[in-house]
């Protein structure tokens, strides 16, 4: 029995090493073929994958035609009598000038690189500053690593240096200073100083939106903001257009801020440049204007400041015996909160609300109130004005307006008294101007003295 075991297993490893099998490399283009001359009897060939290659003997039984059908790898055995197999492990590839077209779309979206055929291969060159892409265009050389030819840089200076800008823009603060770190351009370090704490949340916020990282070295410095404020009453020229009357009888040309109408009323805000106050000044002269309130408001940068032209009033608390009294105001109440931004730009934000004390019966009142709010930006040295707040009264409290004559602001506007022959205009012009406390300053103090 173990004799005759090994001579079974003596004929197993004769037959291994005679009819074993031969491997071998071929690379072929697609749409071309090879004819392989073949030693021995064939008997079968065998393809693993047709999609990539095909393989047929030929009619004189000593050769196999091997065609190239698609781009990608498969494997051809050809078997013969009494002889070991030959295995083709072919690899079918593109002509350079379509692996070429090829690699160009695949790679599309990535700009700064070039592809094209060179001898037998493709080179791909350019300097790539985004490192995202530079690892896709690795990948793909890697893939095609026998007929791709990668020769492309990663130099992320260029990206650094634009992703700067970019998040400077969108901060739009110029003394806030940005600069990208990290090898692959992921952190971002703001420097400078800005007049509000909001405006350094809002600066990181802003620069995490494209990066990961933020090194925050920002400062806040206090800055007041003084807001010179004119309520200024002169007859305009008719006409449904309230914006625009105002401006055509002030003599000026802007553009409109604050989204027009504001809340659906007539009221609009507009920044106009400089030499207003002599145009003013004109119009006191001739007489058809007249300044009607002169306030001054004095905020911080971000800050609040208030101007009440009125009175308050005291109301019965319900509920209350004895006939308890809550003091309310009542009038115009001007309300301004000046933003600098940057070295040149002011942001402000300007309520105009209006509460008109309004009979309730037995000798009560009650306060019927009106709001108009819109945020304008100017730089130093330009105005704001408001207009059409008469307009929008009448049309708001309709045959209530004789009540607005109460507050001396509006007296001359709707009083009994009141002139319908003449068409008489309310406008508010504000004109913000920040104090720089230091003497690294005095450049910005004297830009806006050189505009005065």
């Amino acid at each position: 029995m173990r004799a005759i075991l090994g001579l079974v297993l003596g004929l197993v490893l004769l037959n291994s090493s005679v009819f074993g099998e031969t491997t071998r490399e071929m690379r072929l283009y697609k749409g071309r073929s090879d004819r392989v001359a073949i030693e021995g009897e064939i008997t079968r060939v065998v393809v693993l994958d047709e999609k990539i290659v095909n393989a047929r003997p030929q009619d004189d039984g000593r050769s196999v035609l091997i065609i190239g059908v698609d781009a990608g790898k498969a494997q051809v055995r050809i078997q013969r009598r009494d002889m070991e197999d030959l295995v083709y492990n072919v690899t079918v590839m593109l002509e350079t000038t379509q692996l070429a077209a090829e690699l160009s779309e695949l790679l599309d979206s990535i700009y700064g690189i070039e592809v094209k055929p060179l001898g037998n291969r493709v080179t791909i060159t350019g300097t790539l500053s985004i490192y995202e892409d530079f690892e896709q265009v690795a990948q793909v050389a890697e893939a095609y690593k026998n007929d791709v030819l990668n020769l492309t840089r990663f130099d992320a200076s260029k990206y650094k240096d634009l992703l700067a800008k970019a998040i400077a823009r969108d901060i739009a603060i110029d003394t806030v200073q940005v600069t990208i770190t990290g090898d692959r351009g992921e952190r971002a370090r703001l420097e400078g100083y800005v007049y509000d704490e909001r405006q350094v949340e809002r600066a990181v916020s802003i620069a995490r939106t494209r990066v990961q990282d933020v090194d925050n070295l920002l400062s806040v410095e206090e800055i007041m903001i003084e807001t010179d404020v004119m309520f200024l009453q002169f007859d305009s020229r008719g006409g449904t257009d309230v914006g625009y009357n105002v401006l055509k009888t002030l003599g000026l040309e802007a553009t409109l801020e604050g989204g027009g109408r504001v809340g659906g009323n007539n009221t609009f805000s507009y920044a106009v440049a400089g030499g207003l106050g002599a145009r003013i000044n004109a119009l006191i002269s001739e007489g058809t204007a007249s300044v009607m309130a002169r306030p001054h408001i004095s905020t911080k940068s971000g800050g609040e400041g208030r101007f009440l032209s009125g009175g308050e009033l005291g109301f019965s608390i319900a509920g209350n015996v004895g006939g308890t009294l809550e003091k309310v105001e009542y009038g115009v109440k001007l309300i301004v909160c000046p933003t600098l931004r940057g070295k040149e730009q002011i942001d402000t934000q300007v309520t105009v609300e209006v509460s008109v004390p309004t009979s309730a019966g037995a000798g009560g009142y009650t306060l019927d109130k009106f709001e108009s709010t819109s945020i304008v930006k100017c730089n130093i040295g330009e105005s704001i004005i408001v207009s059409g707040i008469n307009q929008t009264l009448e049309t708001r409290f309709g045959e209530r307006t004789p009540l607005l004559g109460r507050i001396p602001l509006l007296r001359v506007f709707f009083s009994e008294r009141k002139s319908q022959e003449v068409d008489r205009e309310l406008v508010v012009i504000l004109t913000p101007h920040p104090v720089f406390p230091r003497q690294g300053d005095v450049p910005f103090t004297r830009s806006h003295e050189d505009r005065l």
